[in-house]
């Protein structure tokens, strides 16, 4: 649900009732036992765990005086607590074959759903209650009042199932990567899956999103079979014959190069989107008042510009250094233990992505993040054991072959 129709319910007085948020909250819980059955991961959840506790001490004044609605602050506890949820992926006992299956499913329904969306009008596939939530689904025209319409453009960005078109990108290209390093580890065509993703990707107009694509396309790249070497020959090859369509497709008159022109070319990128106004507003409230750097300001009385586009920034800003270098090396060094292994390709183009915009404070996007992270260290570790165990029959086939010799 958290996947694939992340705002199915309703709101109740500005609240989120969400059957995704229900089960994130679920899935939370039950990571918890998860979590103490790994002794060897107890010191490391509980240095992030301590964290919180001293954010909330140190917040222990402003709590109840808070600028933010209460929503907010319930969407950025939920969404930075769902690491937990890493550990009941991890040890969810079905079948993995089935799960594979399912991520799958899950990426062809949300790109299928957006193309559905410029094929046959934004608003004539919006389900109430299911692919929107039921109270904005009877609002009019509240896609284009959610950011995504392109006014230069005359464009609404596709938002699939998401209702905001980098939301819904970050979490395709999450989705869609884990979907092509399945079909490697099968050894199976991903180029179809590839192409429709980055499709979805354009139909986003979201330069955030572009960014993601591209770091997760490079280190499918790098990673790719035959090492370094033929990653090199192959971007040769690529920038041959992609340079000219590519600057057809840029000075073309199709409607993908429209997008590309106006989101990347014609484009003042100096304010970032707005994001640069946002990060030297807080850089001078940490000049007025010096303990917010710890302290963060999710609880903080007085008004100011959330920087929740971009993700690390935006955890700095609303929980302090503290918290946000604890769960900075949570991430890390999980993201390290798949290092060499195809599943840390849609890792990369989560966190390419997020240096822009990686929607992590909400909670569907950061619990999906803790989801694939979690399938993807399980199927590492299934394909090293399956490999270590041909690797084990192979030495031992050689062994008695070579004993058979000797008699």
């Amino acid at each position: 649900m958290t996947l694939v129709f992340p705002k199915a319910g309703i709101k109740v007085g500005g609240f989120p009732i969400y059957i995704s948020i229900l089960s994130m909250l679920i899935l939370q819980a039950w990571s918890i036992p998860c979590v103490l059955r790994r002794i060897e991961n107890v010191g490391l959840v509980g240095a992030v765990l301590g964290s919180f506790i001293l954010f909330f001490v140190l917040n222990a004044n402003s709590i109840g005086y808070q600028y933010l609605a209460a929503p907010q602050i319930f969407a950025y506890l939920a969404a930075l607590s769902s690491f937990v949820v890493l550990f009941a992926a991890y040890d969810v006992e079905v079948r993995w074959s089935i799960v594979k299956g399912m991520i799958g499913w899950c990426f062809w329904v949300l790109v299928m759903y957006a193309f559905a969306q410029k094929i046959f009008g934004d608003y004539v596939v919006v389900v109430p209650g299911l692919t929107a939530n039921y109270q904005d689904a009877m609002s009019p025209d509240f896609l284009a009042e959610k950011s995504n319409m392109i006014w230069g453009l005359g464009y609404l960005k596709a938002t699939s199932t998401y209702q905001n078109g980098n939301l819904f990108g970050v979490n395709i290209i999450l989705i869609g990567f884990a979907y092509i390093s399945i079909l490697r580890e099968q050894s199976r065509r991903f180029i179809l899956t590839l192409c429709v993703m980055g499709l979805a990707c354009l139909l986003t107009a979201s330069a955030s999103v572009f960014m993601g694509f591209a770091a997760g396309c490079l280190h499918l790249l790098l990673s790719y079979k035959g090492g370094v070497r033929s990653a090199v020959l192959a971007s040769f090859a690529a920038l041959c014959f992609g340079v000219p369509v590519a600057l057809y497709v840029l000075f073309g008159d199709s409607l993908i190069a429209t997008i590309l022109q106006e989101r990347l070319l014609n484009r003042d990128l100096s304010q970032g989107g707005g994001r640069v106004i946002k990060v030297i507003g807080y850089l001078e409230d940490v000049g007025r008042e010096p303990e917010l750097l710890f302290s963060g300001m999710l609880f903080h009385p007085r008004a100011f510009a959330e920087i929740y586009e971009i993700t690390s920034l935006s955890m700095i800003q609303m929980f302090g250094v503290i918290v946000s270098t604890a769960f900075a090396t949570f991430v890390l060094l999980k993201a390290w233990a798949l290092r060499g292994s195809i599943y840390l390709t849609p890792i990369v183009a989560y966190l390419g992505a997020s240096l822009s915009d990686g929607a992590a404070w909400l909670p569907p996007t950061l619990t999906n993040f803790f989801i694939i992270l979690g399938a993807c260290t399980a199927w590492n570790l299934s394909s090293k054991t399956a490999a270590n165990a041909k690797n084990g029959s192979f030495s031992a086939g050689r062994n008695g072959g070579a004993e058979r010799q000797v008699g």
